[in-house]
């Protein structure tokens, strides 16, 4: 990401959670001010403490920073929370990999604020499995826990995986924290205003699946699956899984609770690629109706099938973490281990550095907005962010301190 892009406000970091740092009013619920049915908690900690210590001209750098930080601790979470699920080192690297180098993860997830929720919900599942050793380490995890769960509703999903080990007393505040941090969300949920579309059709779900989250997940990049689509028609999107099925077949082979937790991320990748798509269907997102030359041209990549395509290539990395303690397995574990590597490598891009690339530069807005207050100090400035058409309304009284 260039310095443009990481100096550039990405969307609701703006009018959604920097206006609410600004405004006095919305302090009162603090963190857990709805936002479209929702509370973003971290988010809006994140974005109260960098309004609360960085300079002005700074606060777009801080915000690319610290949702840079969110991912990389994600990561460091994922790898030390799997320290006893008997898997080879280089499996839990895999896995903390896949937080940041699986393929799509830059298209507006990486980055921002906005969209740090989603490296939670992928956390979810490795955090409600935790079984803590000691009450400080409970505690940790309950702290974890309801952070994950008052910053993304989706994570509730995974709730029922809370309760593995509950005969264990140190169990109890997870759980209890599990409980508050759900109860906030549905409140916020009961009193949201989000408006509910048409429905999609069922093929569009199916096609959007495969087409985002194995076969985009390969490719790295939304138009070379598309393409490949519109060349060898939709078989190659739905054979596109068969990789990640196999992975998952060899990590679960001979252990009925490897088998359960496969089946689980499997479903949870699913659900979650449903619940996202439904929600926020548009009428573009009809596959079955693009022509070749429309999937030729590419199709818009979408931010909810970053989660299940990471669930996906957890497969891969769990497979090649429990195939590495065995003798005879070793050499096919290091060859899926070397393909993984590839893939990630080979799709990693900052694809949306295409619009944040361009600005609009923080900083010289923000220098702007001090010529124009210098005039009228009474008034509010709008400082524009990325993509159009968001911005942020100042007072200049802000602006000139």
């Amino acid at each position: 990401m260039n310095p443009v892009a990481r100096g550039t406000m990405w969307a609701e970091d703006g009018p959604v959670f920097s206006a609410r740092s600004l405004d006095p009013s919305t302090q009162t619920a603090w963190v857990f001010t709805p936002y479209d049915g929702y509370t973003h908690a971290l988010s809006q900690a994140v974005s109260n403490a960098v309004w609360a210590v960085v300079p002005l001209p700074d606060i777009a750098a801080a915000f690319t920073l610290a949702a840079c930080l969110i991912a990389g601790s994600v990561a460091a979470l994922v790898y030390l929370l799997t320290a006893s699920w008997r898997l080879h080192i280089v499996g839990r690297l895999l896995l903390a990999l896949t937080t940041v180098c699986v393929p799509n993860a830059t298209f507006e997830v990486l980055g921002n604020l906005a969209n740090a929720h989603w490296f939670l919900l992928w956390l979810a599942p490795f955090l409600f499995l935790f079984r803590p050793r000691s009450w400080v380490t409970s505690a940790a995890a309950a702290i974890g826990v309801f952070v994950v769960t008052t910053s993304e509703i989706q994570s509730l999903l995974f709730a029922p995986l809370v309760l593995v080990g509950v005969r264990s007393i140190r169990k109890i505040p997870m759980i209890a924290a599990l409980a508050l941090g759900a109860v906030i969300q549905l409140l916020a949920y009961v009193q949201g205003s989000r408006e509910r579309g048409t429905p999609p059709d069922w093929l569009a779900v199916v096609d959007g699946y495969f087409l985002h989250a194995p076969l985009t997940g390969l490719t790295g990049v939304g138009q070379g699956s598309s393409t490949l689509v519109a060349y060898s028609g939709w078989g190659i999107a739905y054979a596109a899984i068969l990789p990640f099925l196999v992975c998952a077949i060899w990590f679960s082979r001979g252990s009925r609770r490897r088998a359960y937790l496969a089946i689980i991320l499997g479903a949870a990748s699913v659900i979650l690629w449903v619940a996202g798509f439904a929600i926020n269907y548009h009428i573009s997102f009809d596959y079955p109706d693009y022509s070749d030359s429309e999937l030729t041209r590419g199709v818009a990549q979408l931010r909810y099938a970053i989660v299940p395509t990471m669930l996906l290539f957890a497969f891969v990395a769990l497979a090649v973490g429990r195939a590495l303690r065995v003798r005879t397995e070793r050499r096919a574990a290091i060859a899926v281990a070397v393909l993984c590597l590839f893939v990630f490598v080979a799709g990693f891009h900052v694809s949306d550095g295409g619009v944040r690339a361009n600005g609009p530069a923080w900083a010289t807005e923000i220098a702007d907005a001090k010529t124009t207050c210098s005039s009228l100090p009474d008034a509010d400035v709008d400082i524009a962010l990325s993509p159009e058409p968001w911005k942020l309304t100042i007072p200049c009284e802000r602006i000139l301190e």
